[in-house]
């Protein structure tokens, strides 16, 4: 049976919940069905829509899944958007009891194998990028139908949500250059990618770009990106169509919001710490060639691969930490140069912390405890401290300044997706300050403007569609790095 939003809703409560939303998330809510990605730009709302959306397929209880760091955030929301309905709301993080109808339980994706019998009615996925992993195992055998996924996550979520009533997907407007295969995992969950697109073969046959790849020497065809852009808007048209996709962005429902002016703070280090910086990127790329050693890059190229990527996690970030420490320095020197609050990104746990002390300023990491983070917010919006400093990819999602007037950057993500989250910490819909904000990239030259892995990653993170490939497009920007050091020296 196909419900239909706000039906037996008691029209008293439609109008409370309703008075809480934009005419776009009102929107959203009565055109979407009740099996839907919703796709807002970061800054939107998409928690509260979402939590009208619940509302008004009446789909309690209800279990919201997002990451551990925003669990507070939609806590503190769900208060909001449910006062007055009688709806209890609970946080899961380890052995808590579930029971009754009027429930709003949230939780992150590792809980999920514990929860799994409870007889939900509504399903929130936050942040459902998260569940993109590819089939494992996919047959079709005597009328039935078995994908198999490479994470538990995405195969619990699909189970929980084979039961539901509603089910929403929650991400930001869909990037045109990711690989179509990320879609199928959600399409799955949804329950579309069989009654709309025929299945995951007939879905990729008919929208994905099929290349030969070599693994682990075998050669097999593999989805590499999409036909083309008219295959790819067509695949969205057809679920806008069928009510199973809203995308909308800030300057479509927001056109009043000022635009974002970022600019690049080049800050020259000393002689002696130059001369660090070259004794560290030799030993990275060193490393790297230690890694490689004796490997064949033609026949084994996922096995180059992974140890790439293993090098970029482990190697290059003792680039990346060293010059982000040079940074706090500059940081403390310019701290009451820097007019209107300030929200200050880092990507180091170490380096949030020191420059947490240089600033005076609390500091929202991995770790930090929902009830300390809610009173750093709180103290920050309401006008007490003027600087908050957060890391890039805990604090860059589920949180909200729109007071803030300058967003600093002295550490930087190489995934597009990740920056926009981080940046739109302080471009939001609900933006109090009327001037643009003003985004910062502090990035680290040598003592003559020479380029280091700063401006590397900057560049890297300009372009989704190399985000997949951004260590080895880095080690061979290092590499021409050293190579130009070595020759001017």
């Amino acid at each position: 049976m196909q419900h239909r939003a706000w039906e037996g809703v008691d029209p008293a409560l439609r109008k409370m919940v309703e008075g809480q939303l934009y005419p776009f998330q009102r929107e959203a809510v009565e055109r979407l069905g009740p099996r839907a990605l919703l796709c807002h730009d970061p800054g939107l709302g998409k928690t509260r829509t979402a939590l009208a959306a619940l509302v008004a397929y009446r789909a309690f209880p209800a279990l919201v899944v997002a990451p551990l760091s925003v669990l507070g955030f939609w806590e503190e929301e769900a208060e909001r958007v449910l006062r007055g309905t009688g709806i209890e709301i609970k946080v899961i993080r380890g052995k808590e009891e579930i029971s009754g109808e009027k429930i709003l339980a949230l939780t992150n994706p590792e809980q999920l194998k514990r929860i799994i019998g409870k007889d939900w009615k509504g399903l929130i996925l936050d942040e459902s990028h998260l569940y993109k992993n590819a089939a494992l195992k996919f047959t079709t055998r005597d009328g039935t139908r078995t994908v198999e996924y490479r994470t538990q996550r995405v195969e619990l979520a699909r189970r929980i949500a084979r039961r539901c009533r509603m089910v929403w997907l929650l991400t930001a407007t869909p990037d045109p250059n990711y690989n179509p295969e990320e879609l199928v995992p959600q399409l799955d969950i949804l329950g579309a990618l069989w009654t709309v697109f025929g299945g995951r073969s007939a879905f990729l046959q008919q929208y994905g770009r099929m290349e030969k790849v070599r693994i682990r020497g075998q050669v097999r065809w593999e989805v590499t990106g999409w036909r083309s852009g008219a295959g790819r808007a067509e695949a969205f048209k057809t679920l806008e169509s069928k009510g199973l996709l809203d995308r909308r962005t800030k300057a479509e429902v927001a056109p009043w919001l000022p635009p974002i002016v970022q600019s690049i703070l080049p800050v020259r280090m000393q002689p002696g710490e130059w001369d660090r910086y070259r004794r560290i990127r030799r030993e990275v790329l060193e490393e790297w060639e230690a890694q490689v050693k004796g490997l064949d890059p033609e026949r084994q190229k996922e096995e180059l691969r992974r140890r790439m990527n293993a090098w970029a996690a482990v190697s290059l970030l003792k680039m990346r930490k060293f010059l982000e420490e040079q940074k706090v320095a500059w940081a403390e020197n310019m701290k009451e140069a820097v007019e209107g609050p300030a929200v200050w990104f880092v990507h180091f746990t170490e380096v949030a912390k020191a420059l947490g002390d240089v600033l005076a300023a609390p500091v929202i990491i991995g770790d930090t405890p929902d009830r300390e983070r809610a009173r750093a917010v709180q103290a920050f919006v309401g006008g007490q401290i003027r600087h908050i400093v957060l890391g890039i990819r805990a604090g860059g999602v589920g949180l909200s300044f729109p007071n803030a007037q300058i967003a600093v950057f002295l550490g930087a993500d190489w995934s597009p997706g990740v920056m926009a989250q981080a940046i739109s910490r302080i471009h939001r819909i609900n933006r109090e300050v009327p001037e643009p904000p003003t985004v910062w990239h502090v990035v680290m030259t040598g003592p003559n403007g020479q380029r280091t892995v700063d401006h590397h990653i900057r560049m890297v993170a300009g372009r989704k569609e190399w985000e997949a490939a951004a260590p080895g497009i880095l080690l061979e920007l290092l590499m021409q790095e050293e190579h130009a050091d070595s020759g001017s020296g």
